[in-house]
This record gives C-alpha cells, sequence and structure tokens, in this order.
C-alpha cells in the first residue's frame, strides 16, 4: 500500500513541478530612442532654410523561439499641429514650420506611415537569442526660410514609434 502523501510533500512535488517546467518564451522586444532634434537659433530674415539632424536608435533583443533577425517600421507622428504633414513647433500662438525627413536630401518626408509619408523599414540582427543588437537611423529635419514670427523659446514634440 502506498503511503499517503502530506501536505508538506504535496508542496514540496508542486514546487519541483514547477521547477522543471519550461519557462514560458519570452517575445522579441524593440525600443526607440530619439536623441534631441534642436534648430538652434532662427533667423526670420535668412535666405536659406535651416537644417538640423537627430539620432534615433533601435534596440532589439530576440527572445527565445524567435529568429536573430528583427524587421521593424519606425515612424515619426505628432507635433501637436494636428498633422503630421505640417509639423510645427510653437512660442504661444506663435509656429514655427518643420519637416522630418528620410535622407539627407530632404526629399522624402519620414511620417507617420499613413497621413504624412512612409515610416523607415529596417532590421537588426542579434548574435544571440536574448542578446540585444542595435541600429542608428538620422532623422534629417528643415525650417524653411522667410517665416516671420516673434522671438521667444520654441518647442514641439514628435512620437518616434518602432512597429515589430
Amino acid at each position: 500500500m502506498r503511503p499517503a502523501l502530506t501536505a508538506q510533500r504535496r508542496i514540496a512535488a508542486l514546487a519541483l513541478a514547477a521547477a522543471l517546467a519550461p519557462a514560458p518564451a519570452a517575445a522579441t522586444g524593440c525600443l526607440a530612442v530619439a536623441g534631441l532634434m534642436a534648430f538652434g537659433t532662427y533667423d526670420p530674415l535668412a535666405t536659406m532654410p535651416t537644417d538640423t539632424t537627430a539620432t534615433v536608435t533601435v534596440t532589439c533583443t530576440p527572445g527565445l523561439g524567435d529568429p536573430l533577425a528583427t524587421a521593424y517600421t519606425l515612424t515619426v507622428a505628432g507635433t501637436g499641429s494636428g498633422n503630421d504633414a505640417t509639423r510645427s513647433v510653437a512660442f504661444g500662438a506663435n509656429r514655427l514650420y518643420f519637416q522630418v525627413y528620410q535622407d539627407a536630401s530632404r526629399t522624402q518626408v519620414w511620417g507617420n506611415g499613413t497621413t504624412s509619408g512612409a515610416g523607415v523599414a529596417s532590421s537588426v540582427t542579434s548574435i544571440a537569442l536574448a542578446v540585444p543588437a542595435l541600429r542608428t537611423h538620422t532623422a534629417y529635419a528643415r525650417m524653411p526660410a522667410g517665416q516671420v514670427v516673434a522671438p521667444g523659446l520654441y518647442i514641439g514634440s514628435l512620437l518616434v514609434t518602432v512597429n515589430y
């Protein structure tokens, strides 16, 4: 006859079963971190546009059972203007308009993927599972010349999203 399991033995048996059970696979995770995009002092009398750049770094870590390569799309949205095709920074009711581009020649708008241009499609490849891989992208921005605005500190924001 088999001895009855005491409460202590049952708890120990459950703890051992839980320890031997496979851990749930962690899913791939990605994070986008954008640097500061500063135009500096804007001169309304200048005849040339004001250009600047910022970096956006994407880090992806493949989970257990996931491929080492992670494809993603990076989008840029928002500034409070309500229209990503017309981005701006503000000082009270005053606005300075600018645009963000994917390329150094500033011809391909870096958009939100729907209303203001395409996102940037890319990928990163990790050297091993659970080891982060990163890729840095450059965001090119241009503020057109000839905008007549009041002097002040103009502030805005962009929302950078990585979809993977």
